[in-house]
């Protein structure tokens, strides 16, 4: 092979992992509104159990509804980021650590929740069909994220490599 093909081979690899990229990382960003509208869900359907939890009701509603929606505005920041890195390191724009070691802290994230789900499925009174939906969204989130943590990497050698480095 010439090295005109070799350079045009690599050009076309970065194409398709930049692509990559940008695809996996837009679902991560429509993937963060899916969970803002599921928790919303989950707040309307369950705001009768929610105020008449003792629990709850020892620390107050509001306390409670006030954490809740940090949790949410933080997992949605979260994804939201994770989703515009990986768009930007798709578009030619390199992302530095954060971008990587959230990526890495969100795979642990959901493989700690794919355990939970199977787990409380098996030995609770959970919903069994919920708990294989939620396992569900959660290997899918692993699978997704993984793949940016590989295409990430991919496309840093082939830009080295493009330059001669």
């Amino acid at each position: 092979m010439t090295e005109t093909t070799d350079i045009g081979e690599i050009h076309r690899e970065m194409r398709r992992v930049q692509n990559n990229l940008t695809s996996i990382g837009t679902g991560v960003v429509f993937f963060a509104f899916w969970i803002v509208i599921k928790m919303i869900g989950f707040l309307y359907l369950y705001r009768d159990d929610i105020l008449n939890d003792p629990d709850i009701q020892e620390i107050g509603t509001d306390l409670y509804y006030f954490v809740f929606a940090l949790f949410i505005l933080f997992n949605w920041g979260v994804h939201i980021y994770i989703g515009i890195s990986a768009r930007a390191e798709g578009k030619g724009r390199q992302r530095k650590l954060p971008y990587m070691a959230a990526l890495t802290v969100w795979i642990f994230f959901y493989l700690v929740a794919f355990i939970f789900d199977i787990s409380g499925g098996l030995v609770s009174d959970t919903d069994l069909f919920d708990a294989i939906a939620n396992a569900l969204i959660d290997i899918t989130m692993v699978i997704m994220l993984s793949e940016l943590i590989i295409s990430t990497v991919k496309i840093r050698a082939l830009r080295r490599q493009a330059v001669g480095g």
